[in-house]
Order: structure tokens, then C-alpha cells, then sequence
């Protein structure tokens, strides 16, 4: 399992970018893809942030970015808007607060995916 420079394997990285989209759709009319290819004497993100990597080969960010690039017009439905979770409640709950609070949030994750 090939790790990038920032610990995520090449599909993770693909998952990760493909979310990115799909999270800013609601605000962005299009996204650029820096660098084209892997460079891995780089000390920056390019070293691994390539659509392909440093021999030219397509990474799987590449085979997605491909997929969306082919078709603009039927791109998914934008990710749903979910309330926003109390990060400063959750770090001061007492622990046997946390569990009900973690529940409520994943049953608006569940909800809003079923939509």
C-alpha cells in the first residue's frame, strides 16, 4: 500500500479530493486540479497531488477527475446541508453526555443521505 505524504493511500486521496468537490459544490462554479503530475523530489503537495503519478501513469484521483471532467452537466447532487455540530459543546459534555450527542449528528448524516 503506496502512502502519500500526507498518510493517505492514492484511493484515499481520490476519496478525499472527490468529497472536496462534492462538499463545495453549493459555492463553486469549477475546480482546477494543481499539479498534473506527481514530482517526487518536491517538498510540497505536489510531490503526491498529481492526477497522475511521476511516470505518467493515471492515479485513481485521476480516473475520477476524468469522470467528472467528461460529464460537467451530470455532475452528482451537491452534498446536503447538515446543522452544524457544536465542536465547543462536545469538548466540555460530561462523557455520558457525548454518546447522545454523537447519535443525534450521525442521525442527520443518516437522514440527509437518504434524501
Amino acid at each position: 500500500m503506496n502512502r502519500l505524504l500526507i498518510g493517505l493511500t492514492e484511493d484515499e486521496q481520490a476519496r478525499w479530493i472527490v468529497a472536496e468537490i462534492e462538499a463545495s459544490r453549493p459555492v463553486a462554479a469549477g475546480w482546477l486540479s494543481w499539479p498534473f503530475a506527481d514530482t517526487p523530489d518536491s517538498t510540497d503537495m505536489s510531490k503526491f497531488g498529481g492526477l497522475v503519478r511521476s511516470d505518467l501513469t493515471l492515479k485513481p484521483w485521476g480516473e475520477r477527475f476524468k469522470s467528472y471532467a467528461s460529464q460537467p452537466t451530470t455532475l452528482p447532487r451537491p452534498t446536503p446541508r447538515l446543522q452544524g455540530f457544536d465542536f465547543a459543546q462536545a469538548l466540555t459534555l460530561p462523557t455520558d453526555k457525548l454518546t447522545p450527542l454523537h447519535e443525534q449528528f450521525a442521525d442527520q448524516i443518516r437522514s440527509a443521505i437518504r434524501e
